[in-house]
């Protein structure tokens, strides 16, 4: 397990999905991972019908009592950033709560971004309660959320990073395709970026679509 995570739950009326991005690598990034999926399924179990950005609320909560975050806020650095979807299969809504990661979402070559809270799953000077947002859905629309670890890759002829205005052109290219095909696509375009150079962060990018 790294410090990138996702997870998913389904039932019969809701889909559930959350993408992460923890502090650290190697045993304190997986660390972190595993006590956020524990949170998280501890939350929703609890509650199937809580709201994403409640979700978010409470996972916080719960991080800052596991770490004993209250001590010192100039001083902590675990934590997460985070996106968590809820799709209501029944009413076709989908809820997005972010912690500094976006959703993208794509229409027909068109790209929408919903942006989250700049403030992280852990103790912040500025803290505040995470905005719930609500969107219909339709079987047309494509949905991406992921961590910083593509964008953020050096490459290129001028060692850069890759970029996200680069990365939304990607995937405004590629949507239309299976998502098995723009998985191939993806991993070539990294790879092909990041040449001679080293991997500087976990990679996660998830995909997905509203069936009914």
């Amino acid at each position: 397990m790294s410090g990138d995570f996702y997870w998913a739950k389904e039932t019969e009326t809701t889909s559930y999905m959350a993408v992460a991005d923890c502090t650290g690598h190697g045993v304190p990034g997986a660390f972190m991972s595993m006590l956020g999926i524990a949170i998280i399924k501890e939350i929703i179990n609890k509650d199937v019908d809580i709201c994403a950005a409640k979700i978010l609320n409470e996972l916080r909560n719960e991080i800052k009592i596991a770490l004993k975050q209250e001590q010192n806020l100039r001083i902590i650095s675990d934590g997460m950033d985070i996106s968590f979807c809820v799709i209501n299969k029944e009413k076709k809504e989908l809820q997005y709560a972010g912690a500094y990661r976006p959703l993208y979402v794509l229409n027909n070559n068109t790209l929408t971004e919903i942006r989250g809270d700049r403030q992280p799953i852990s103790a912040f000077i500025k803290e505040k309660k995470f905005k719930n947002n609500t969107i219909s859905i339709s079987n047309k629309d494509k949905f991406y959320t992921f961590t910083d670890g593509f964008v953020d890759q050096l490459g290129g002829k001028n060692e850069k990073k890759y970029m996200t205005s680069k990365f939304k052109k990607l995937l405004q290219k590629i949507s239309s395709h299976e998502f098995s095909e723009q998985k191939i696509i993806l991993t070539k375009e990294f790879e092909t970026w990041k040449g001679i150079h080293r991997q500087v962060d976990d990679i996660l990018i998830v995909g997905f679509e509203f069936k009914n």
